[in-house]
């Protein structure tokens, strides 16, 4: 199962597989000063404001490479979205049927 990036306007790009987004989340939580990608990964959504682009840069390199790359796509995803962020699981989101 992988996930995605929406925002307001409809998909935005994949993001991760189930291993690869547990493990950025645990990247993050040991993380201070995280409380909104900490809510993003809680709650699946979010919006997109300046403090949420600060705790990304925060964070810097992970030293696992996985972990890099799935950081490195969440910080483009979310450069690339609109107003909201919204991870979900669901690929048919946005489309209408």
């Amino acid at each position: 199962m992988s996930f995605y990036i929406y925002d307001s306007k409809g998909y935005v790009g994949d993001l991760a597989s189930n291993k690869g987004l547990n493990d950025l989340a645990i990247y993050i939580r040991k993380h201070p000063d995280t409380e909104e990608l900490e809510k993003l990964f809680e709650e699946g959504s979010i919006l997109k404001t300046d403090h949420l682009m600060k705790e990304l840069s925060w964070l810097g390199t992970p030293k696992n490479q996985d972990i890099a790359d799935t950081l490195s796509n969440l910080i483009s995803l979310i450069e690339k979205a609109e107003d909201v962020i919204i991870i979900t699981q669901n690929a048919e989101m946005g489309k209408e049927g």
